[in-house]
């Protein structure tokens, strides 16, 4: 069982990828030139690259923080 995902085959995370060309399968970094969108990729950051805040001696995501918000709810 992989320990990291640097110990998966990224082909095999995507399908798709695998029979892409006729039943042939193509490199992932070929397939994202081929298929990707720009504005997907700066959506996709949000998820990737989220804003913090510091709060009482935590590092939480910007986008959950209320400072008002009651303690042990979401």
């Amino acid at each position: 069982m992989p320990q990291r995902l640097s110990d998966v085959a990224l082909a095999s995370l995507m399908p798709e990828t695998l029979t892409w060309d006729h039943g042939r399968p193509i490199d992932p970094v070929r397939w994202i030139g081929l298929m990707g969108r720009y504005d997907h990729l700066i959506a996709y950051t949000e998820l990737l690259w989220p804003d913090f805040v510091e709060y009482d001696g935590c590092i939480l995501r910007a986008d959950g923080f209320c400072e008002g918000q009651k303690k042990g709810t979401f």
